[in-house]
């Protein structure tokens, strides 16, 4: 598929307005929030009003993973035995957060505790036998793994070689052999009666100390209060950033997380909130961990080593704080300058030659391109061309280390796996994969897994879809509505700002602004509007075009001044008579 031309169809399913109706009066809502629920499959009205007012009440008792009380009950007598114990986790920002909450918990107790983190370039991805050795000659008796362990069973069997208990918390898919750990607590396990089983890495290791500070509370245990509500900051950063659903369980983490990121209590996230430049008038979202705090964190561990993260938000001092910001603001700059570079090197491959990478997925490798960097271009091609990509940094050795992205309908982990004989190692999701494969193999793989998905590609129907929330008239779009469309965040993830659709508009001023982003004064019978579409300024739109906009509605303010903009998602265009 060519480039930036693709017709996405609007989709909006539909409802019976008059539910809608019935729901809106019954719960005190708009009609529109109203339709935006049901439309998302939220008809009920108490599913409907524990979703508009998320409680920490509603959280699931802990106790209902699997693995949990056995592991709480060595973590108590690991306590009593004062027994120095490592966390042991990942480099993105879920394993980050994960590690600091179980560090912090443990600290906080008075415990000796470790951690360690793996370099993504040096260790790679989960448990490293040679680090096991070296924290078991320290008198490590007890290993605490976060968004990792699950597919560890040599490490694991390693660990207890040195009489060292693993308490596996993880959230990736359970191989069919599970390691021979003291517990394994991840709910997507066989049997596990957790009913949230989309958590991130950060959402099991926050359940762990939840069920650890009720058994401990309940013997005494606690040196004083522990207040783990001061620790959702970690969960909804980790669970922001690591693209779980913003829904059920994850909703409510991240909500309360968001209000204790505002409070801002942690010294590290107050400096990277500064250095980020996150506007707080209207409070901290989602999009704010997305597209600006996680970015600075995750520069650490793709660019350098994760300690620089580590140490920004564990620390108490304000100065330290400052300096660590400072350091992945240049990491986050340079990750940005490499990754500008390879997008190009891809695209213009790939805009000569479209056969080159592949006729139904991209697999290109080059030995200049950074590993830590390629899965984020990955990720940009396959949306720009609306196919798997996958690129691959070769290394001195002619070993490529490869990240690949997917595209709704194409499950890339079972496409890969069936070409597993080219491959050295590999894992992954439906969406997202990582592999390890000689440079000699790459031609083979590239042609068998393009015609896999040739073939799976021959059953579907391949169309970006637009999903719509509703169709409204300009005059309908006002403050309030907007105030009310905001009691369904956080948004993310599973739980999108809410699209509308608005047709037959009048375009009275069209300029392009900035970098290619295209400025639009709309309006319709019933009242006017402005309109930004960012990088969409090729869409050639001018004074005097009929246009059907789809776009989410958002509060604009610029010196001081309040007033209600369109986001553009789509536009549809077509000359006035």
């Amino acid at each position: 598929m060519n480039a930036m031309n693709h017709n996405k169809v609007w989709v909006c399913s539909d409802i019976s307005s008059r539910l809608a109706a019935e729901m809106a009066v019954e719960l005190g809502i708009s009609p529109i929030v109203a339709e935006i629920l049901l439309r998302r499959g939220i008809d009920q009205p108490d599913v409907m009003e524990r979703f508009l007012s998320p409680s920490l009440a509603h959280l699931p008792d802990p106790s209902l993973l699997k693995g949990m009380d056995k592991a709480v009950q060595r973590l108590i007598r690991a306590c009593q035995r004062r027994e120095k114990i490592l966390v042991y986790g990942d480099y993105d920002v879920d394993g980050i957060s994960s590690t600091v909450i179980l560090v912090q918990f443990f600290r906080q107790l008075g415990m000796k505790v470790f951690y360690h983190i793996p370099s993504r370039i040096q260790e790679g991805y989960g448990l490293n036998s040679e680090i096991i050795s070296r924290y078991a000659r320290e008198g490590v008796s007890v290993l605490i793994t976060v968004d990792c362990g699950i597919s560890n069973l040599d490490e694991v069997k390693h660990a207890a070689g040195f009489h060292m208990d693993t308490i596996i918390t993880d959230h990736h898919e359970p191989p069919a052999e599970l390691p021979n750990a003291y517990a394994i607590i991840n709910p997507k396990q066989d049997g596990c009666r957790y009913p949230e089983k989309n958590l991130a890495g950060v959402g099991v290791a926050f359940n762990l100390l939840v069920a650890c500070r009720r058994e401990m509370r309940s013997a005494g245990m606690l040196p004083g209060e522990i207040n783990l509500k001061r620790y959702l900051d970690m969960v909804a950063l980790g669970t922001v950033a690591d693209v779980v659903p913003l829904t059920g369980v994850n909703r409510v983490l991240v909500k309360y997380g968001l209000e204790e990121i505002a409070s801002a209590h942690r010294p590290g996230l107050e400096a990277l909130l500064s250095i980020s430049r996150v506007e707080r008038q209207n409070g901290i979202t989602a999009r704010d961990i997305a597209f600006k705090l996680a970015p600075r964190l995750n520069a650490a561990g793709r660019m350098d080593s994760v300690h620089d993260a580590m140490e920004l938000l564990l620390t108490d001092d304000a100065a330290v704080a400052d300096e660590q910001a400072y350091r992945l603001q240049q990491l986050n700059q340079q990750r940005r300058k490499v990754e500008e570079v390879i997008f190009e090197e891809v695209n213009n491959c790939l805009a000569l030659d479209r056969q080159h990478g592949g006729k139904h997925v991209t697999v290109l490798a080059s030995a200049d391109w950074h590993e830590g960097v390629i899965g984020i271009v990955a990720s940009k091609i396959a949306e720009r061309y609306f196919q798997p990509t996958m690129l691959v940094s070769i290394n001195e050795e002619g070993i490529g280390k490869a990240s690949g992205r997917s595209i709704p309908g194409i499950h890339l982990l079972d496409m890969i796996s069936k070409c597993s004989n080219y491959l050295n190692r590999f894992g992954g999701h439906q969406m997202a994969v990582g592999f390890s494969i000689n440079h000699d193999n790459l031609e083979a793989f590239r042609d068998s897994l393009d015609r896999l998905v040739a073939e799976q590609l021959q059953n579907l129907e391949l169309q970006q879809e637009l999903s719509l929330d509703g169709r409204l008239q300009l005059g309908s779009l006002s403050f309030q509505l907007l105030e009310e469309i905001a009691r369904l965040a956080p948004f993310g993830f599973g739980n999108p700002e809410p699209v509308f659709a608005a047709e037959g508009l009048e375009v009275k001023r069209a300029s392009i602004v900035g970098r290619n982003h295209l400025r639009l004064e709309i309006r319709d019978q019933s009242a006017s509007a402005s309109a930004i579409g960012f990088n969409m300024g090729e869409q050639k739109i001018s004074a005097g075009d009929l246009v059907s906009l789809a776009f989410v509605p958002q509060v604009n303010i610029w010196n001081g001044n309040r007033s209600i903009q369109l986001n553009l998602k789509d536009i549809r265009r077509r000359q006035a008579d």
